[in-house]
């Protein structure tokens, strides 16, 4: 590996150093390896461990914003099934009609005072003279 990006010897130490300080993912990208060999050759090791930590910061960014969209489409996938299944239930059942409402027996029709729209039964004259 420190064959293909050209170090010098005084700096494979430096860079097998850095590699231990690595996670695997950056280990195994052939693009991240000479970005730090780079660094390490134009800065030194701090600006090559400087490096490090900014791109495994960037990295848990990005699993972040991953694991948040994954997330979200979870949840969309969630309310979209629930409104799909209460459409179909929706569908499924017929619509209930309510009863008719009774009326009480001293507010039918037949038992109103047309002319003073109370019933005959609870008028005050009518209770005195039983």
């Amino acid at each position: 590996m420190n064959e293909q990006l050209n170090l010098p010897e005084e700096l494979k130490n430096n860079f097998r150093s850095l590699l231990r300080g690595m996670p695997v993912y950056m280990r195994n990208d052939k693009e991240s390896l000479k970005t730090f060999a780079i660094y390490l050759k134009t800065g030194g090791m701090k600006l090559a461990r400087q490096g490090i930590v900014v791109a495994k910061e960037l990295h848990r960014e990005e699993l972040k914003l991953i694991r948040e969209k994954r997330l979200q489409e979870a949840l969309e996938n969630q309310i979209r099934d629930a409104l799909l299944a209460e459409e179909n239930q929706n569908q499924a059942a017929p619509e209930k009609t309510q009863p008719e409402k009774i009326q009480p027996e001293n507010n039918r029709p037949e038992n109103i005072n047309s002319e003073n729209n109370e019933s005959t039964e609870t008028h005050p004259e009518n209770i005195q003279n039983q």
